[in-house]
């Protein structure tokens, strides 16, 4: 579906990133991020739950942090790139 493939395509670049910077990154990383989203799936996540209160979140630290360390290797992360920019305009538009 929709959502786990932007999040393999989103932890697929986190992981070219790390890799890029000599980070050793597991092979089945995708299936461990996969397993532990099944696991916690009855949890709300603390960024759902800043942005339900209209706090930050720490998108910046997260997703933001591949997106910055991705310009600095020069590989392309554009689902992080626009998940990052979804989350700061929603938090841009709290009233």
């Amino acid at each position: 579906d929709i959502t786990r493939d932007l999040c393999r395509a989103a932890v697929e670049e986190a992981a070219a990133v790390a890799g890029a910077m000599g980070i050793s990154v597991r092979n089945d990383i995708t299936e461990h991020v996969y397993r532990i989203a099944s696991a916690t799936a009855g949890n709300r996540s603390s960024m759902g739950q800043d942005v339900d209160h209209h706090r930050l979140t720490e998108i910046g630290t997260i997703n933001g942090a591949v997106v910055s360390e991705a310009r600095k290797t020069g590989i392309p992360v554009p689902v992080n790139q626009t998940l990052t920019a979804l989350i700061e305009t929603l938090q841009a538009h709290y009233s």
